[in-house]
């Protein structure tokens, strides 16, 4: 995933923000906007873009500039779609184990069949999530 920061500009006549590429779906040209605070959005585009075409296409007051995933992870971390995610991964843990269920097996010794089946459960579904994560560029 490549990562950008930019700044939106209303300039009293219009509003002007990031600029995606235009690419056919088939090429997975997809634009995902993370986040916003205040007025920078952060967006990533996937890895088979060219960050100079990215660029080329900004309004100079946007003043869009190619961040890092080190630079982006707490951005991502905090991001609505990656809580989303994570609500996801516990709503699948509760399909199986109810909270009162969880205390009593957590009680149980590590060795026990009970508390093996929960841990896989509970390490399938923060797999799931950890996939989904990285196919959107939440995590690496």
């Amino acid at each position: 995933m490549k990562y950008f920061k930019a700044k939106v500009v209303n300039t009293g006549v219009e509003v002007k923000s990031f600029v995606s590429p235009i690419h056919e779906p088939s090429t997975g040209g997809s634009n995902l906007m993370y986040d916003r605070q205040g007025d920078i959005e952060y967006h990533g585009l996937p890895d088979n873009v060219d960050p100079e075409e990215v660029l080329a296409l900004q309004h100079e007051e946007c003043e869009v500039e190619e961040v890092s995933f080190d630079d982006m992870e707490e951005i991502l971390k905090g991001s609505r779609l990656y809580k989303e995610i994570n609500i996801q991964v516990e709503q699948r843990i509760r399909e199986k184990y109810s909270i009162g269920d969880e205390f009593s097996i957590l009680k149980a010794d590590k060795t026990s069949a009970e508390y093996i089946a929960y841990q896989q459960v509970v390490d399938e579904c923060r797999q799931a999530g950890s996939t989904q994560k990285i196919a959107l560029g939440l995590k690496q």
